[in-house]
């Protein structure tokens, strides 16, 4: 199995403005300071929530369709876009998968494909990551023009806000990194957690 990211996202869950805001800095001194702690406390918050916030395309890829359900390994999943198979036997050999045989059922945390009524997962040829879902995660975008951060659950946002404000208040400070701590962050951010 892999995981390949294909399109990154192009923002941040929360903007440099509302950043230094949070922060209480009126110039633009640190601008790229505070870009980088909020690209760090977005990483910080994807992982320990387990969700993508902004919208970014993936390949997921595997080796043989199972008898079941295919659960995806990004929540939460807009749309997929392909799902491409090998079979040795055809020309090309590389296949599309008709979206008449499939469906996403992405209401739940955990994402996953499903075969549609009296439909069947293709003969392939069982190859290493033969078969690849292409698939979009994030938060829904909204609007004309598109926004990619109003469909963002305020309290993740909330959070990465205080994780910056705090990386900036300390950050000269020559702290053990095991000791650093924000269990407001941690609290607001439990709330959103995906357990697998």
């Amino acid at each position: 199995m892999s995981l390949t990211l294909v399109t990154a996202p192009t923002v941040y869950p929360i903007t440099l403005a509302e950043a230094k805001a949070q922060c209480v800095v009126e110039h633009s001194d640190h601008d790229d300071l505070i870009t980088a702690m909020i690209a760090a406390a977005t990483d910080y918050a994807e992982k320990y929530t387990g969700r993508d916030l902004v919208q970014r395309t993936w390949d997921y890829s595997f080796d043989l369709f199972g008898s079941g359900d295919i659960e995806l390994p990004k929540t939460p999943v807009q749309s997929v876009t392909s799902v491409t198979y090998t079979d040795v036997t055809t020309s090309p050999e590389l296949n599309t998968l008709s979206t008449a045989v499939y469906g996403l059922d992405s209401g739940g945390d955990i994402p996953f494909i499903y075969e549609k009524y009296d439909q069947y997962w293709p003969d392939h040829t069982i190859v290493h990551n033969g078969i690849t879902v292409r698939f979009v995660s994030g938060y829904a975008v909204t609007g004309s023009p598109e926004d990619y951060r109003a469909s963002i659950p305020e309290g993740i946002k909330a959070a990465i806000k205080l994780l910056v404000a705090d990386l900036y208040k300390n950050r000269e400070k020559n702290t053990d990194i095991q000791t650093f701590d924000n269990h407001t962050c941690d609290m607001l951010l439990n709330a959103f957690r995906v357990y697998r």
